[in-house]
């Protein structure tokens, strides 16, 4: 989050404060949207919940408004808020049963996806100057992931 904020301008220092403002989101909209889950369609709110990322970062690449470096940090803390629901889709879907070997599936994956990011950010960055290439990958996954789960909200 911060080599990003500082790409776009914006001093190590307050990109720090940006952090703080994502972890502070993170613990809001988490409690949110466990209780959401409980109430709404869990596959619906993670669709949606990972649209407020891709909104986030086509807003740092498409605006150069002060008010528009807030959408990233916010929107990705509305993404992780997901969390909870895609862990609790899995006992809904596949029950206890499934649920420990399919939770260590996913949690090897996500490792590795954790890993590798910002290892093609800072490639891509240091190739071509900017993360706009970054953003559209990341983008194009994060589309794909919400159809999933949307497809996931609307089957029969």
């Amino acid at each position: 989050l911060v080599p990003i904020l500082v790409w776009k301008g914006v001093s190590e220092a307050t990109a720090a404060y940006f952090v703080s403002v994502f972890a502070l989101a993170s613990v809001v909209v988490t409690l949110g949207m466990g209780w959401m889950g409980d109430r709404w369609s869990k596959p619906i709110l993670s669709a949606l919940g990972i649209m407020a990322t891709v909104g986030g970062m086509l807003g740092l690449v498409l605006s150069q408004s002060a008010v528009a470096l807030y959408f990233f940090p916010i929107g990705l803390a509305i993404t992780m808020g997901t969390t909870p629901l895609n862990w609790s889709l899995i006992g809904d879907l596949f029950g206890r049963r499934s649920y420990a070997t399919l939770r260590g599936f996913m949690g090897l994956v996500y490792g590795i996806a954790t890993f590798v990011s910002p290892i093609y950010a800072g490639w891509i960055f240091d190739t071509l100057g900017s993360y706009v290439l970054v953003f559209v990958t990341f983008s194009v996954i994060l589309l794909i992931a919400a159809g999933m789960f949307a497809r996931l909200g609307f089957r029969s």
